[in-house]
Parts: C-alpha cells; sequence; structure tokens
C-alpha cells in the first residue's frame, strides 16, 4: 500500500510539471510579435554576395537578380583614376529574391561631380521593386533626380530615412501599407511631388519627412497618426489644406512653417502639444497674418491661437 501511494504521488507530480509547461508555453504564444527592425542588415557587410547584376548599353536597364541584399559597393566599380565602369542606366530593375536594399544603395551622391553623377544615376527615371523585398535603407534612392515615380510594394515594412531625399523629378509615390512611420527627411526637396497618399497603419509623420515638397497642394494624415514631427511639412508653398486625424496628439515645433498658401486649418481635440512656430508662420521670426486657427474652447489650438495671437474660431 505504502508503495502505490508513492507512485501515485510521483505521478501526479509529473501531471502538474506537464499542465505548467503547456500554459507556459500558451501564454507565450499570445504574446504580440515584435516588428522590431535590425537596422545593422541594412549597412553593408563582408557578407558573401548572392545578388549579380549586368547592364544593358543598348536598353539601358541596370538588372539585379538572385537572393539576398543589395549593397552599394556589389555593383559600383570605379578604375584607379575614379573614373566609373558602369555605364548610365535609365531604368533599375531588381528581381524576386532580393530582400533588403541596403543604406546608400542606389545614393546618386552627385555633389561635385559634373557628368552623370558620382554613381552614374542621373538618368534613372524608373525603378522596380520586388515584393520579396521586406526592408529599403536610409537614402538608398537619394538624389535620383529624374526618378518621376515609385511603386514600393506592400512587403516592404520598414523605409530609412532620406531614402527618396533629392529626388527632384518625383511626382508620383505608392508607399507599403503596413507601414509604421513615414521616416525622417524621405521625400525632402523632392519639389515636384504633388500628392501623396498616407497608409494608414502609420503612427508618426517625422522631421521634416515633406521638407521643402514645394508642389504638395493637399494632404490628408491617417486616423492612426499621433505625432507630426518637427519641420515635417517645412516650406511645402502650394499647400493650401490639411486634414488632422482625430487620434493626433503632438503638432512639433516648425511643422508647417513657411507654407505660405495655408491660412487655415482645423485642430482636433486630441491635440495636447503645439510646438513653436508650428503654424501659421512665414519664417520662425515671422507669423502669417490672417491665419485661422479652428478648434475647441480650452483646448491646445485655443490656447497656441491666444499665445501667438492669431483669429481663434471656436467649433465646440
Amino acid at each position: 500500500m505504502k508503495n502505490r501511494k508513492i507512485i501515485l504521488s510521483l505521478l501526479l507530480s509529473i501531471l502538474l510539471v506537464l499542465l505548467t509547461c503547456a500554459c507556459s508555453d500558451n501564454a507565450g504564444g499570445n504574446k504580440k510579435a515584435s516588428t522590431a527592425i535590425d537596422e545593422t542588415k541594412l549597412q553593408s557587410t563582408e557578407a558573401k554576395i548572392t545578388i549579380t547584376h549586368k547592364i544593358d548599353n543598348k536598353t539601358k536597364i541596370l538588372y539585379f537578380k538572385g537572393n539576398g541584399p543589395i549593397y552599394q559597393e556589389q555593383w559600383i566599380k570605379y578604375t584607379s583614376d575614379g573614373r566609373l565602369l558602369t555605364a548610365y542606366p535609365e531604368k533599375i530593375i531588381i528581381g524576386q529574391g532580393a530582400t533588403l536594399i541596403g543604406d546608400y544603395a542606389f545614393d546618386n551622391d552627385s555633389v561635385g561631380m559634373s557628368e552623370g553623377g558620382r554613381n552614374g544615376l542621373d538618368n534613372v527615371k524608373e525603378v522596380e521593386i520586388p515584393n520579396t523585398v521586406t526592408q529599403i535603407g536610409k537614402e538608398s534612392f537619394g538624389r535620383l533626380s529624374s526618378l518621376k515615380s515609385i511603386e514600393i510594394p506592400d512587403s516592404v515594412v520598414y523605409i530609412g530615412n532620406g531614402a527618396f531625399a533629392y529626388c527632384t523629378a518625383l511626382k508620383n509615390v505608392k508607399l507599403p501599407a503596413k507601414l509604421e512611420k513615414i521616416p525622417s527627411e524621405i521625400f525632402y526637396f523632392c519639389e515636384k511631388l504633388s500628392k501623396i497618399e498616407l497608409p494608414k497603419s502609420i503612427t508618426k509623420i517625422g522631421n521634416n519627412a515633406f521638407g521643402l515638397c514645394e508642389s504638395l497642394k493637399e494632404i490628408t494624415i491617417p486616423e492612426s497618426v499621433e505625432t507630426i514631427g518637427e519641420e515635417a511639412f517645412f516650406s511645402c508653398k502650394s499647400l493650401t489644406k490639411v486634414n488632422l486625424p482625430n487620434n493626433l496628439k503632438t503638432i512639433s515645433d516648425g511643422a508647417f512653417v513657411d507654407c505660405e498658401n495655408l491660412n487655415e486649418i482645423t485642430i482636433p481635440k486630441s491635440v495636447e502639444n503645439i510646438g513653436e512656430e508650428a503654424l501659421g508662420y512665414e519664417t520662425y521670426a515671422w507669423s502669417k497674418n490672417g491665419f485661422t486657427i479652428k478648434g475647441y474652447k480650452g483646448s491646445a489650438a485655443e490656447k497656441y491661437a491666444k499665445e501667438n495671437k492669431m483669429d481663434f474660431v471656436s467649433i465646440g
């Protein structure tokens, strides 16, 4: 009888351990998956190159083929006296299998160069990105002065700062549906960009994201956005209408400074913080005559209007 009690006790102990492990595993399964991005993967490494490229001199198309990341040094080649060996393409086609486009991968960086840009990409008008790419690095397509349109597949969940900065001919953009934020300076000085639809997934618009987009006429910011960064729409001189979301909390310093054709704006009740010279300023020193702020009594909008001696119209 004593042995039976010992065996039964052991069996109950084992069963208790098994149940505890099962509950622990289940709890772990309920945790939300992390969306953190390892930005070090966007930086070039000494890893084995698995992407190949070729230039068709007749069609002026630069092709990339293979699986894995694309980094600048994989395809940029110079002679000993600094002359570029790659012909000047008009189109870039990245084939299926590419997983990420690294920092500065196709940045033209034409400072101080008189012909073709340092990397020979002055004539690139089109870029095709496959739906196998999930990350695009910082300044990866910067200074492509002839690029007219770009369609980023929905597979992309991360874009680095300044990815399309100084693309002065860029007019049409499609952003991916799962993007969590508009990075800083992504379209800085894209002076031909006149309209853009922002993904409904974003929560923040980064600093200077649309700075000097002088052709941008109207912007609707999705309900998901809580923060508009510093100088996010700096010097958008054609901007006449801004639709702000009802979940917005912060409009940072200089967010809409030097938007000379923006004469009024409606601030939702949710806004808690409005930074210095965020609204209604021609420069950081001079406020805009006749600028009207519409908002709620006792709100951050009314406080900002009073402090900056601007017209305030109560909507509730």
